[in-house]
């Protein structure tokens, strides 16, 4: 029954575009005040759901200028990090298939070079793999940054992989199927 807060929501006007605002607002004013970036995604998460009553998971990267990145809706700001968030299931990652699929990414990727190019690149692997990372869902998002960045997430089915080239937190979104 997920379905009806998200069909309530849009039924308000609400789009991807203020979703980001949102969230792009937010983590502005935390960085202003300092806030920590656990408590931040904390934060954005909460505003969603107690604003526009969608159920939602968060996940943060620190290094935000080579973050690869596949979430809807999404800020960054310059010095502090890139937040995105996406609609929950009741789904887990299946951990082993993530980390397969971020292996496959991580020898796939080669030609891409490195930083964003890489990134993005692994993203795109990882995408592949999405039906099978989050079964029963429809996609999963996921942030790739950096080794050694700072990530986080905050809300229900998200998961670390990485390798000593990537990090990266994933997280189930959609519908259950």
């Amino acid at each position: 029954m997920k379905v009806l807060p998200t069909l309530f929501a849009f039924s308000l006007g609400l789009d991807d575009i203020s979703l980001s605002v949102l969230i792009q607002s937010t983590v502005n004013r935390c960085a202003t005040l300092g806030t920590s970036k656990e408590a931040c995604v904390a934060n954005v998460r909460t505003q969603i759901v107690s604003t526009y009553y969608i159920p939602t998971t968060c996940s943060f990267a620190e290094n935000w200028t080579t973050v690869g990145k596949n979430s809807k809706w999404w800020g960054k700001t310059e010095g502090y990090g890139i937040i995105g968030c996406g609609d929950i299931t009741n789904a887990e990652i299946d951990q082993g298939v993530f980390d397969s699929y971020a292996n496959n990414g991580y020898i796939n990727c080669w030609a891409a070079g490195s930083g964003q190019k890489y990134n993005d690149c692994v993203v795109e692997e990882l995408e592949k793999g999405a039906p099978w990372i989050c079964p029963g869902t429809r996609t999963a998002h996921f942030l790739v940054a950096e080794p050694g960045t700072d990530m986080y997430w905050d809300g229900h089915g998200g998961g670390y992989s990485g390798t000593k080239y990537f990090d990266t937190v994933g997280y189930c979104v959609g519908i259950d199927i």
